[in-house]
């Protein structure tokens, strides 16, 4: 099973330094994806519309891969079926 991940951060947090999402998304397993935000403390990413945006062209990125990973699935399956 694949697990996309989104990294979001403030560049101007003062709670937690940015630099804690960069080592996160080092660190992660592929596919994953960071978006640091200039002018943004903390929690105050969320208010961004260009945040917003983000987030949702994620999800839908996310659920369009998951369509195409459940149709090639789908075509496995009936492809083994006809066996």
């Amino acid at each position: 099973m694949t697990v996309l991940i989104l990294f979001i951060h403030g560049l101007e947090d003062q709670i937690v330094p940015y630099q804690h999402s960069k080592m996160l998304y080092q660190k992660a397993n592929a596919p994953k994806e960071l978006y640091l935000v200039e002018r943004v403390a903390h929690i105050l990413t969320l208010e961004e519309i260009a945040v917003q945006q983000k987030i949702l062209q994620f999800i839908n990125q996310t659920l369009d891969q998951s369509a195409m990973d459940l149709g090639e699935g789908l075509k496995m399956k009936e492809y083994l079926s006809n066996e």
